[in-house]
C-alpha cells in the first residue's frame, strides 16, 4: 500500500460519518486517546488539535477536507505515526 493510499484510508477511518470531512469532534475522538496513551495532558493535546485545525482548515468552517490542505494533513499524519512508532520502539528496547 502506498503512503497516499494509507493516508486516505486513515482519513476515512477518522471521518466517522463518511461525509468526506473531519470535524473537530472526529479529530478529537481520534487524537486524544493516542495522546493519553503517552501521558500527554488533555489541555496540551487540545491545543495541538486547535493548532492543527487552524493550519489545515482552508475555509474556516471547522472541518478538514480530504482535498483541502492534503499536504499539511499528510505531513502531520506521517509525523504522528513516526512519533508513536518511535515511542513504542523505545518501550521494547
Amino acid at each position: 500500500m502506498e503512503l497516499e493510499e494509507l493516508f486516505e484510508k486513515e482519513f476515512r477511518r477518522i471521518d466517522k460519518n463518511d461525509d468526506k470531512f473531519i470535524t473537530i469532534d472526529e479529530l478529537r475522538s481520534y487524537y486524544l486517546p493516542l495522546k493519553q496513551i503517552f501521558g500527554t495532558p488533555r489541555s496540551l493535546a487540545e491545543q495541538e488539535i486547535q493548532s492543527l485545525l487552524k493550519r489545515i482548515d482552508t475555509d474556516g468552517d471547522g472541518k478538514i477536507s480530504l482535498e483541502g490542505r492534503k499536504e499539511v494533513f499528510f505531513a502531520y499524519f506521517l509525523s504522528t505515526i513516526y512519533s508513536l512508532s518511535s515511542r513504542i520502539q523505545n518501550i521494547y528496547d
